[in-house]
């Protein structure tokens, strides 16, 4: 379970990731605003991508640091136990 948690936060954080920065690297369309509707839009868009980058960024490591984990925990757990 944990290991399917952990998969879930990558590539959810990725998802997240590369839809922020596609909005930085792409822009929005205007289509038939105004200027000033359109400078608006691109700033809450902006804005917005940040977060999402942020938030992206935070679900992928916390996702590879439970599979980390999961890693270590497994190894520990096959090793043999120390004699006195």
């Amino acid at each position: 379970i944990t290991v399917g948690l952990a998969v879930g936060l990558v590539i959810g954080g990725l998802w997240l990731l590369w839809t922020g920065l596609r909005v930085r690297s792409d822009g929005i369309e205007c289509g038939t605003l105004t200027t000033a509707e359109c400078d608006l839009e691109l700033e809450i868009a902006m804005q917005f991508s940040r977060t999402q980058i942020g938030l992206g960024l935070g679900l992928s490591l916390l996702g590879i640091g439970g599979l980390l984990w999961q890693s270590i925990e497994d190894r520990r757990r096959r090793r043999p136990p120390k004699e006195a």
